[in-house]
């Protein structure tokens, strides 16, 4: 017997991409000095 373990819209979430804004984009991909 199957369960369900995540709802319609937990599985949607899981398989989009998440929404990423512009800045944590940058401080994503800003080198630091020692980098």
């Amino acid at each position: 017997m199957a369960t369900r373990v995540f709802s319609d819209e937990e599985l949607e979430a899981l398989r989009s991409f998440p929404a990423i804004g512009k800045d944590e984009l940058i401080r994503y991909f800003t080198l630091t000095p020692a980098e």
